[in-house]
């Protein structure tokens, strides 16, 4: 009875819908394993740059460099002054 000709259209739909129900939980699927890729990505990231932001602020030899404000040559006005024809 399901497969005689009178319900051969409905053997069609039924074949035409799970192909359809098929194609649209594989959409579903491949959007959600994108979005916990791109999630785990995300929490990764806010990870090394909370890890690198504790390091940076608990580094107890992090210190002024004492030297930034020195010139590189400190005599080269003096050597200018003390001998005029270089």
């Amino acid at each position: 009875m399901f497969f005689s000709s009178q319900n051969g259209m409905t053997i069609n739909k039924w074949g035409i819908y799970v192909i359809i129900a098929v194609a649209v939980l594989g959409a579903l699927w491949f959007a959600y394993t994108k979005y916990q890729d791109a999630n785990e990505n995300a929490e990764d990231a806010t990870a090394r740059r909370a890890a690198g932001d504790v390091a940076e602020s608990e580094n107890p030899f992090r210190a002024e460099n004492p030297l930034s404000n020195v010139e590189a040559d400190p005599f080269e006005k003096t050597k200018k002054v003390l001998n005029p024809f270089e």
